[in-house]
């Protein structure tokens, strides 16, 4: 990794097997990187240039956990740097990890119509905090000592009468035929097509790349280090 003039055009390069290199790091258009004094973002502990083989069999990836972890220390040193007298906008790309939200934060997605004993959005999961609406807060879930339903969670039915935004008409939970198109079965079919096509222009064959497939699920490609594994295997067997 280098740097060039913008005049330059790149060459594309094969990718080649080894660790991804991740950095976990807060730049500032003013500032560059966001340090004050002898600390940095990049110096936190735990995220200074984190590198590892990233995937499900291999060493894992970067979490939402370790995000959080890092913006609070990202906040704390420009909290020192500014005295505490400067709001910062800190700004993240779409990337999953980014998208985490709280276990108990609001969320519409399959939430029932009707009353529920146990819903919850995450399967065993905490009650949603409270909405608010008008300024004023609304609980999601009867209370405790509810006499028919304690600590049951409403229903939208429930929620939109509440506030009597409730149509005579009724509303459907859903739009009829809301059915989509599961696009992306196709592309999984692609993508393991690749993984055999791949397997077998390095030597394997029926069992053999079906095993290296089942244990490797990243890019279209099987690496060589999965290969190895697949004939390291074969000989202990």
């Amino acid at each position: 990794m280098g740097w060039s003039h913008s005049s330059e055009k790149a060459t594309p390069q094969c990718k080649g097997e080894g660790p991804s290199l991740m950095i976990s790091d807060m730049l500032t258009s003013e500032w560059g990187q966001l340090q004050h004094g002898d600390k940095c973002v990049s110096q936190f502990a735990a995220l200074h240039e984190i590198m590892l083989t990233a995937g499900k069999n291999q060493d894992g990836y970067f979490s939402a956990l370790d995000l959080l972890k890092h913006v609070e220390h990202s906040i704390n040193i420009f909290e020192d740097k500014t005295n505490g007298f400067t709001t910062g906008l800190f700004m993240f790309d779409n990337a999953p990890s980014h998208q985490k939200q709280a276990p108990d934060a609001l969320s519409a997605w399959k939430m029932p119509k009707r009353p529920h004993q146990n819903w919850t959005h995450h399967k065993d999961g905490p009650h949603m905090w409270n909405s608010t609406f008008n300024s004023q807060s609304q609980e999601f879930y009867y209370c405790d000592d509810h006499p028919t339903m304690p600590g049951w969670f409403k229903g939208m039915e429930t929620i939109f009468r509440e506030w009597n935004l409730w149509p005579a008409t009724g509303l459907n939970a859903q739009c009829e035929g809301f059915k989509c198109f599961y696009f992306h079965w196709p592309f999984l079919y692609a993508n393991q097509s690749a993984h055999f096509i791949s397997a077998y222009v390095q030597g394997l064959t029926g069992g053999k790349a079906a095993w290296a497939n089942h244990q490797y699920h990243g890019h279209h490609t099987l690496p060589p280090s999965m290969i190895l594994k697949v004939k390291e295997a074969l000989r202990k067997d």
